[in-house]
């Protein structure tokens, strides 16, 4: 079917729901029923400005076509659920509504962009094209004889956080200060008993998510409790170390310049200093170090920018630290919205400078070194080799990116976005959500410090080697591409493994207990790292 077929019919769907609901003998209206009115007569009107022959010829085929096939299913959803409204709207389906409202927004937003996609852009194009061949040849996928399992296995995993969200969202909505805690022990109880409630109220929590609820959900791995069970399915490292590291050098978005001489890092919290996590499989003395290690691992944790530590990705840099034998420094850097764009970078900065300038003072002495992100510490990694490259400074021997989130830029479009829609950890609703507590009013998205798949090529052509892995399932998928082409363009060491039917966040879901499939992708990133480092 031609694509102005295909959105000739989505456009009379919208239009038979319009009906439906106009048919519909309702008691009492709903606000949630007029805005989605509004916003379908926006979007069938929107339909059929694009089926204009001067619109066709503009229209990207491949893009379109590929929303198109997620807006049908959701706009059949919403049909389906119309022609059971009568007299006063069940609690049921009120919540339904709020929740398919919240998509079909989400769907109306991406409209604006699908069709202005470049023809020549990577995924507008067939597998068979050269720029698709290049690809292929840097990627390795893992699963593919196992994808349906593997998804399956995230769906159920992520059905399990959903009873933990519900929980924590019931606690906030309840009752404020202590009594909140005891509604979020209750939750726990109830929604553990009706996990369908449970995966209901998840879905309502991201059909209008609030920031502090947003960031109380992502932290619940952060809790005393999950903590202490935590300990119980992962692997302990001999040496933990909670440190804070003073800061040395000029603010990041400044040009480079030592403005303060040696400081000695602290074991007690001291204003303005950077908290990090040091792991090793030996006691070290901070004091008097007795040995000095050459290599490291600098690691940078996920969490949106707004959540997590680096305790919470203990699941992995534990096994990490096991593995390598040698020390990982894990930067716990400040979180939005308390602390936006660029308070977490500067932090990464700050302690980088004092590790390759001072660590020998604790035992470190980093002659080779990595630089591991997954997620928004993907982001940040990337950010600062931008800026240790531009600096002049030396840059690390090898990245590690596990799903980074490389462009930043909310009105920007690519066929993998359409994962959100589904997605019960990174829902676009709470991308959307960390972007606005992350980045400050009118700053420029283009920034490669803030959208690293801007990064000029003059820079990307001193890069390190670098390894990315991402799931076939991940909204981030597309961009991974996106940038490798960049960097092979170039002429980088880049390489991509990809595991079929993976969703996002697979290394946190490594613990027994948790994802199988995902300690492939803990022992792949072991892997790179040893070559980068000359590990034998």
């Amino acid at each position: 079917m031609i694509i102005s077929d295909r959105i000739g019919e989505t456009s009379l769907l919208v239009e038979e729901i319009l009906n439906t609901i106009n048919r519909c003998k309702l008691n009492h209206i709903p606000k949630d029923i007029l805005n989605l009115k509004l916003v379908l007569t926006e979007m069938k009107a929107k339909f059929e400005s694009m089926t204009t022959n001067r619109s066709l010829k503009s229209i990207n085929t491949q893009c379109t076509a590929a929303y198109l096939d997620y807006n049908n299913r959701y706009l059949s959803d919403l049909l389906a659920q119309t022609k059971t409204w009568k007299g006063n709207l069940r609690e049921t389906q009120e919540e339904d509504l709020k929740v398919i409202l919240s998509k079909i927004n989400t769907l109306f937003e991406f409209l604006e962009i699908v069709p202005l996609v470049p023809e020549d852009d990577l995924f507008s194009l067939e597998k068979s094209h050269p720029r698709w061949e290049a690809l292929q040849g840097i990627t390795e996928t893992f699963h593919s004889d196992k994808a349906k399992r593997v998804n399956e296995k995230y769906k159920k995993f992520m059905g399990q956080i959903a009873t933990g969200q519900a929980f924590v969202s019931k606690g906030y909505e309840e009752v404020p200060g202590i009594k909140r805690y005891l509604m979020i022990g209750l939750g726990s109880i109830y929604y553990l008993l009706k996990k369908k409630k449970a995966l209901r109220k998840t879905n309502l929590l991201y059909a209008e998510p609030r920031i502090e609820v947003a960031i109380h959900v992502c932290n619940l791995l952060e809790t005393k409790m999950i903590r202490k069970l935590m300990k119980v399915v992962i692997k302990s490292s001999r040496y933990d170390k909670i440190v804070y590291i003073p800061r040395l050098v000029s603010e990041v978005l400044k040009p480079y310049q030592i403005i303060k001489s040696q400081e000695k890092l602290s074991l007690t919290p001291v204003q303005d200093y950077v908290m990090a996590r040091i792991l090793n499989t030996i006691n070290l003395d901070l004091s008097s170090p007795i040995k000095t290690y050459n290599k490291i691992v600098i690691h940078i944790h996920g969490g949106g920018f707004i959540s997590m530590s680096s305790a919470s990705h203990q699941v992995y840099t534990n096994v990490w630290c096991n593995n390598l034998q040698i020390p990982i420094i894990s930067i716990d850097y400040r979180l939005a919205p308390k602390n936006p764009y660029p308070a977490a970078l500067d932090d990464v900065w700050q302690t980088w400078n004092w590790i390759i300038q001072y660590g020998e003072t604790i035992g470190i002495n980093p002659n080779q070194y990595v630089i591991v992100g997954d997620s928004a510490g993907g982001n940040l990694a990337l950010a600062l080799t931008y800026k240790i490259i531009i600096s002049g400074l030396p840059p690390p021997n090898g990245l590690v990116l596990a799903y980074p989130a490389l462009n930043l830029d909310k009105n920007s479009f690519s066929p993998s976005l359409l994962f959100s829609l589904d997605d019960l950890l990174i829902p676009y609703s709470f991308l959307k959500l960390c972007l606005e507590a992350y980045l400050p009013e009118g700053i420029d998205i283009k920034n490669p410090m803030i959208s690293p798949i801007n990064i000029e090529k003059e820079v990307l052509e001193k890069f390190p080697m670098t390894r990315i892995m991402i799931g076939t399932e991940d909204p981030l998928y597309d961009e991974c591409f996106r940038f490798a082409e960049k960097l092979l363009n170039c002429g980088g060491d880049i390489k991509i493994s990809q595991y079929a039917g993976a969703a996002h966040g697979g290394l946190n879901y490594s613990f027994k207990g948790g994802i199988r499939e995902t300690r492939d992708m803990v022992a792949k990133a072991s892997e790179w790292m040893k070559e980068m480092l000359e590990i034998v």
